[in-house]
């Protein structure tokens, strides 16, 4: 049980972690790479959360009980923790030291939520706080700018008018498809939108409960690439 605001703080934040990465990791079929979880993970935290709802209609804390059943998900999928001890880090991640660092080197990641557009709580950006914090983590002084001076990205239509031989795609369910490069640049390049597909899922390996629109994609992927080395 929250004892204060440093408390309270740290349940939004595991909470914020579980949601966001249930939305990027929303394959059709179960994994475990991140945590374990099942198929269509976004779709089964909001199941959870309705079926919690519902349990507890009329309770004043409904919600609370709503949102605990949808990053339970997440979390304890498979019922391995009795409590959720929201004061130490939760969660497999990917080598999440060395994501950090890069984060607070070349690939800044400015993020903010606007409760008024989003099921996110207020969460502002501040460049200031971002350096201070890379510092005293881990030594770093972020480069804000690096990676859209590096590759591009300002002007899509004009940083890559003259590229060629790159696949920009997208998947459907993927957050991170907002930043990503949605309309053809140029002759020599493809840009692929995929529905029913996450976050890079067409770089995984086949599986049988891919959506049709994924196969179609990773067969034009690789007649792409054909075509290129040839």
């Amino acid at each position: 049980m929250p004892t204060g605001a440093k408390d309270v703080q740290a349940l939004i934040g595991t909470l914020n972690g579980s949601l966001g990465t249930m939305a990027m990791v929303d394959y059709p079929y179960p994994t475990d790479f991140v945590e374990p979880l099942p198929g269509y993970p976004v779709n089964v935290a909001c199941l959870a959360a309705a079926e919690a709802m519902q349990t507890h209609e009329g309770d004043e804390e409904a919600v609370l009980y709503a949102i605990a059943a949808a990053g339970s998900v997440f979390y304890n999928y498979e019922g391995q923790l009795e409590c959720l001890d929201v004061s130490s880090s939760q969660g497999g991640g990917l080598d999440d030291n060395g994501w950090g660092v890069q984060a607070c080197n070349e690939m800044v990641m400015p993020f903010a939520s606007n409760p008024e557009t989003s099921m996110f709580p207020p969460a502002s950006w501040n460049e200031k706080e971002n350096t201070a914090y890379c510092k005293a983590l881990y030594g770093e002084n972020p480069q804000y700018n690096w990676a859209l001076d590096y590759f591009g990205g300002h002007n899509p239509k004009k940083d890559f008018m003259h590229a060629s031989n790159i696949v920009f795609s997208n998947g459907e369910l993927d957050p991170w498809h907002a930043g990503g490069v949605l309309e053809d640049v140029s002759p020599e390049t493809t840009v692929l939108y995929i529905e029913g597909s996450a976050h890079h899922l067409d770089l995984r390996l086949p599986n049988e409960k891919d959506p049709a629109t994924l196969t179609a994609a990773r067969q034009t992927e690789t007649e792409l690439i054909a075509k290129w080395i040839d």
